[in-house]
């Protein structure tokens, strides 16, 4: 059964620890949390929402139930289980993997909260996966689906070589395929060099299995361009390692031709971006040199505000490449959000008046907050520019700010413009991602102003989203703190 929602279950007594587990998925993959400190807590949520939930992350040791119990019931529901706790021997590990557990991680540290999320994210992605199995051995099948499934994969069986190119090819988007070696009709030496004829590595990885103790197997697999190789019988904790291993690579090589092609992209927009204002610069820089007596006062103006144009195009290249570094410094001063608002709209209204477009504001009462001033206003800049470019003529831009009782501080910029899809939406932060609609008066967009102003807005422990309507236009919200760590530097 798949399964779309995006709910995890969190059974651990730590609040700390439940708070930045809950934050980390929620931040980094929008998972929404329920959050039960004891066994008892943990049934009622059970009770009433066991159908919402696509994985749980469960600790053995709670107050009410010291034994792991909470595994149980959580497994009855037929929901993922990865188990948190701070000891594990070989005895524990065997129990609980019979049980039909995800994984489990360790209590080390907080620093365990990036592999948590990135399990809990391996399996949302599985739900969407299709695996092929091919087995001539129906034991050996059975067990391979019953393991997959545990990881939430869609499986599907073939029991030799031939079937299963059969559904290879009727079923599309079968991202690994795990082969036995030797069958009937066709072995798996040879199936895995038929499947490579179809599709290279970045489209399906193959695992080949195979019972026969033989060195050469493995060899023989990898030659004929599978990715890896595994010896039966299968150790589960080993399986998954290999299989999540391999899907991981084939994600990562697509995410980076992607990100190649992006780039490409961008660059081409870039340079006619550059260049285009810099022939004009030239063009009338010869006119103004072949008739030096008659310097006019609206060259130079366009002189300067094309040479602006180039600046900030250039300094949003600069920043890219300091984001890709890993790197993103923040140099906090207490400061006025509002005051920041107010003298970026002021350096704004230029470029709407071209447009007839007015920018108004409503600004609460804002306490001064610690922050990179530089870097906020880069923020706003980006965010006004954005609701010109894609505002109608005629039309209006408000920004406003409100802190609410929670004492984070929200900024909202709002726009009538032509709107975003859903679709669009769920991409717009990524760099080298744009709006997909077209600017109303032919503006070009390289689709990393956006992007940069995520990044200042992680660096400053906020949140950043947008909610937008096709032909109704829309609001782009920033949250920030009011107080901030003492940590200066995004990585």
């Amino acid at each position: 059964m798949q399964m779309d929602f995006n709910r995890v279950l969190i059974v651990e007594d730590s609040k700390a620890m439940c708070a930045a587990v809950a934050s980390a998925l929620q931040t980094e993959h929008g998972y929404l949390c329920d959050i039960a400190y004891s066994f008892n807590e943990a049934k009622l949520l059970l009770q009433e929402h066991a159908d919402k939930y696509f994985a749980s992350l469960l600790d053995l040791n709670l107050p009410d139930a010291p034994n792991g119990e909470v595994v149980d019931i959580v497994l009855k529901e037929s929901i993922p289980a990865v188990i948190f706790t701070a000891n594990i021997n070989a005895e524990t590990r065997e129990k609980f993997w019979s049980k039909g557990v995800v994984d489990y991680v360790l209590k080390e540290g907080f620093h365990n909260i990036s592999y948590i999320t990135a399990v809990i994210n391996r399996l949302d992605l599985n739900r969407h996966t299709k695996i092929l199995v091919v087995d001539d051995n129906k034991s050996s099948s059975t067990q391979l689906k019953q393991l997959l499934e545990i990881h939430q994969f869609q499986v599907f069986i073939a029991d030799n070589g031939k079937h299963a190119l059969d559904l290879y090819n009727a079923i599309p988007n079968i991202s690994l395929v795990i082969t036995d070696s030797n069958m009937p009709e066709m072995g798996g030496i040879v199936l895995v060099k038929e499947i490579r004829k179809l599709a290279p590595k970045e489209k399906t990885s193959i695992i080949g299995v195979s019972g026969i103790a033989d060195s050469h197997q493995s060899a023989l697999f990898i030659k004929s361009g599978a990715d890896s190789f595994l010896h039966k019988p299968l150790v589960p904790e080993e399986f998954y390692s290999v299989v999540n291993s391999s899907l991981q690579n084939q994600e990562a090589i697509n995410k980076l031709k992607k990100l190649n092609e992006e780039k490409n992209r961008f660059l081409a927009i870039a340079a006619h971006d550059v260049r285009s204002p810099l022939s004009g610069i030239s063009s009338l820089c010869e006119l103004m040199l072949s008739n030096p007596q008659d310097m006019n006062i609206e060259f130079i103006q366009v002189i300067s505000d094309t040479t602006h144009q180039v600046t900030k195009l250039i300094n949003d290249l600069l920043d890219v490449s300091v984001i890709e570094s890993g790197k993103f410094d923040i140099i906090k001063t207490l400061s006025s959000i509002n005051s920041i608002i107010e003298s970026r709209i002021v350096l704004s209204q230029a470029s709407a008046s071209k447009k007839n477009i007015s920018i108004n504001s409503e600004l609460g009462e804002l306490e001064p907050v610690m922050c990179d001033e530089a870097r906020i206003s880069q923020l706003i800049d980006n965010l006004i520019t954005n609701a010109i470019k894609y505002s109608k003529k005629h039309s209006e831009i408000l920004i406003s700010t409100e802190m609410p009782e929670n004492g984070r501080i929200i900024i909202a910029v709002k726009d009538y413009g032509q709107g975003i899809s859903q679709e669009r939406i769920d991409t717009l932060f990524e760099m080298f991602k744009t709006a997909g609609s077209t600017p109303t008066a032919g503006e070009t967009s390289t689709g990393i102003g956006l992007a940069i102003a995520k990044k200042i807005v992680d660096a400053h422990g906020g949140k950043i989203w947008v909610d937008s309507e096709l032909e109704q236009g829309s609001t782009f919200y920033v949250e920030l703190p009011c107080t901030l760590s003492e940590q200066d530097v995004f990585k």
